[in-house]
């Protein structure tokens, strides 16, 4: 909970002075600093068809600091629609809890169970008011919080790679950006039968022009596909489980 208040601290500074680009990633990673002063999590990751890596020193110096980094603005690139963070951030946030829950052992999976449920009822309530049509639109400082409160969850429950894939969808949605020096709007073009047409024609610089792209969606449509994109992959993490690979 420290490291998600000490990343929302990025956005009130963000939005009372305003910041350049590269300042963000950089005040995030003010949020890694209490994981790394308390060792958090076991540094012996289980990679898919190699096996598991004991990374030492590296885990809390490297490996915790970029992911709270990487998953606070991560998280933040994808939204503009109803729901549509809310909705795939709960996901992601039960799927670590169920999968903390059913293989965690020990002191981390006690943490890992218990931030991630604490996370989920906060995203469930958020979720109910942010669904289309949202009665609450979340600010930065709730898509950098959550991001780096999965992370945080992922790394006090010791469930880096079944977490890894759970956050595939945003690392795609970075790249996608980065494609465009992150200035990108994820918002279509709304027409006159409350459709959306992509901003960008058939460039892809996000998820949402992908689905825009594919298919004329209506706002809770497009928000909709997005949780089924989630939701495959945390089926994927899930599979990989179950067939030892993680």
């Amino acid at each position: 909970m420290c490291a998600r208040e000490m990343v929302q601290a990025t956005d009130m500074k963000d939005t009372k002075k305003g910041m350049k680009q590269w300042q963000k990633p950089v005040l995030t990673l003010l949020g890694a600093i209490p994981l790394m002063v308390i060792n958090a999590g076991v540094p012996l990751v289980r990679v898919p068809f190699i096996g598991t890596i004991n990374l030492g020193i590296v885990y809390p110096l490297i490996v915790i600091p970029l992911a709270v980094v990487f998953a606070a603005n991560a998280f933040n690139l994808l939204g503009g629609f109803d729901g549509i963070a809310t909705g795939t951030g709960l996901i992601a946030s039960l799927a670590l809890l169920l999968y903390s829950v059913a293989f965690g052992v020990g002191t981390s999976g006690y943490l890992g169970t218990m931030v991630a449920a604490v996370l989920s009822a906060c995203l469930i309530v958020m979720f109910a008011f942010n669904v289309y049509p949202a009665k609450v639109i979340p600010g930065d400082s709730f898509t950098y919080g959550v991001g780096a409160a999965l992370a945080g969850v992922m790394i006090l429950g010791s469930m880096e790679s079944f977490g890894l894939i759970i956050i595939f969808p945003w690392l795609v949605e970075f790249i996608l950006h980065l494609r465009k020096k992150f200035k990108v709007r994820d918002l279509g073009i709304l027409q006159k039968d409350m459709t959306f047409k992509a901003p960008y024609g058939k460039k892809i610089y996000s998820w949402t022009h992908l689905i825009m792209n594919l298919k004329r969606c209506r706002e809770w449509e497009v928000s909709m596909y997005m949780w089924f994109i989630e939701i495959g992959f945390v089926a994927l993490a899930f599979g990989l489980k179950f067939l030892n690979l993680l």
